[in-house]
């Protein structure tokens, strides 16, 4: 008897190119050791596809130019980032404080960056020198961010912090993580979680588990 095919396979949809999938992550890897190193200005696609091994023509089959590899590129460091925050945040359950928890979400956050300075200097620094694209993510960026800190206020009161508020306190985080990765200080931002909390983010939580 012939084995069940995949239910999502049965259904018409395609089964994932894998070895796309490779090629794709590689060429990932490489432009952010390369955006690290050189800065996204001084960054060609010959950079890239030097480190990665790779053929010219397997970057245009799977990136229109070198834009679009790093907003592509971006969208998945963002997203793991998300996964590693909200899984710190949720950890434990709903028995922990508002302020242990946000603190748990932004300590993964300082950790990633700390333990993968390419990938901060991408998502921090160099992706203010990746044209209007590339900047319009990282405002939208923050702006997460920013409902990240509100969401404590929704579960505890059901209503959320002034925008005004949650995005002043996202863009100062932003600016200080900005300013130590450009010195090259980015190991060291694990150090900064206490004052971070301290100086804003988490009186801000304190505030709504006392009322």
């Amino acid at each position: 008897m012939a084995p069940a095919p995949n239910d999502a396979f049965a259904d018409g949809l395609e089964p994932p190119d894998f070895a796309l999938v490779a090629k794709r992550e590689r060429l990932f890897a490489a432009f952010v050791a390369e955006v690290g190193e050189r800065g996204y200005a001084d960054t060609a696609v010959a950079h890239v596809l030097r480190r990665a091994g790779m053929s010219r023509k397997t970057f245009y089959e799977l990136f229109e130019n070198r834009e679009d590899c790093f907003l592509q590129a971006y969208d998945a460091a963002l997203l793991r980032a998300r996964m590693l925050v909200g899984a710190a945040y949720h950890e434990g359950g709903r028995w922990r404080s508002l302020r242990e928890r946000v603190e748990s979400g932004l300590r993964a956050f300082l950790n990633c960056c700390a333990a993968e300075p390419a990938f901060a200097r991408m998502c921090v620094v160099e992706v203010l020198a990746a044209g209007p694209r590339a900047r319009e993510r990282r405002d939208a960026a923050i702006l997460e961010f920013a409902r990240f800190i509100e969401f404590p206020r929704e579960e505890a009161r059901g209503d959320s912090a002034p925008s005004l508020v949650s995005e002043a306190i996202a863009g100062g985080i932003y600016g200080i993580l900005y300013s130590r990765i450009a010195r090259g200080e980015t190991e060291q931002l694990p150090e900064l979680l206490g004052e971070l909390m301290d100086a804003g983010l988490g009186q801000l939580v304190d505030r709504d588990e006392e009322e």
